[in-house]
């Protein structure tokens, strides 16, 4: 199976400063939502890919998905491995 028929095994969930800080950058980049929706897809199925910063934390720096309608951005975010649980902390600009 390609990594683009993997099936999702883990729930990703959103704190509110998250949410805020995503709201923020749906008014300055179009195409906010089709990043979202492309974050969700990778980290329901495989968040252990991206940079293990110290414990059961990870960051991922999307510059390989940037492009001029979708910046490069820094994603934090708690893998809970109990519960097959990726819970998103922050969101900002990679400038």
């Amino acid at each position: 199976m390609g990594e683009r028929e993997l099936p999702p095994t883990y729930k990703v969930e959103r704190s509110e400063d998250f949410i805020q800080q995503f709201y923020e950058l749906r008014k300055i980049y179009s195409r906010a939502n089709d990043l979202i929706e492309g974050i969700d897809w990778a980290l329901s199925r495989q968040p252990h890919k991206f940079t293990k910063v110290a414990g059961d934390f990870y960051l991922w720096v999307t510059e390989n998905i940037a492009n001029p309608e979708i910046p490069k951005l820094k994603i934090l975010y708690r893998i809970f491995e109990e519960e097959y649980r990726v819970f998103l902390l922050a969101i900002e600009d990679d400038i």
